[in-house]
């Protein structure tokens, strides 16, 4: 991921946790929260896998969905298989571009949606999709996370396999 482009991704989830809510500063639990997505999501970003896996709860479940064609779809539980899981889906895919269009927190909850184009890394073929997560978080891990994937690459899917 450009430099550039991971800069202004990691410095736009406070402001889009804070947007709209003039309540956000009551919110200490949701905050903490948010602050454990930017940590995941920093250690990612900068392909520092071992960083990203001390973020997750022993007992983590990833589950992905989105179209049939779409090569990172599955369900994997527990530290190790996530991990296995999140470096098989990154090493797939490079100079991503993701773009936060909101976030929304409440108690264990975190929702988070953008879009992200990028390259496919084996073909070098374009690719574009927008996210929607859902992250559950307890005693400062993360436990769950549930994430559907719409492939906006136009004509066809995110990557042929």
């Amino acid at each position: 991921m450009a430099q550039e482009h991971l800069e202004r991704f990691l410095g736009d989830i406070a402001p889009a946790f804070r947007a709209g809510d003039p309540d956000v500063a009551t919110k200490e639990a949701e905050s903490r929260n948010v602050a454990v997505l930017q940590e995941v999501y920093k250690a990612l970003a900068g392909g520092d896998f071992e960083a990203a896996l001390a973020t997750l709860h022993d007992d983590v479940e990833l589950e992905i969905t989105g179209p049939a064609d779409m090569p990172f779809r599955g369900r994997w539980k527990g530290r190790a298989e996530v991990g296995e899981a999140l470096r098989r889906n990154f090493a797939m895919i490079e100079d991503q571009e993701p773009v936060i269009r909101s976030i929304e927190a409440q108690g264990d909850q975190v929702d988070v949606v953008f879009h992200e184009h990028g390259r496919v890394r084996e073909t070098g073929a374009p690719y574009a999709v927008l996210c929607a997560q859902s992250f559950t978080i307890r005693d400062g891990k993360i436990l769950g996370v549930e994430q559907y994937v719409e492939d906006l690459t136009p004509p066809g899917p995110i990557l042929d396999a």
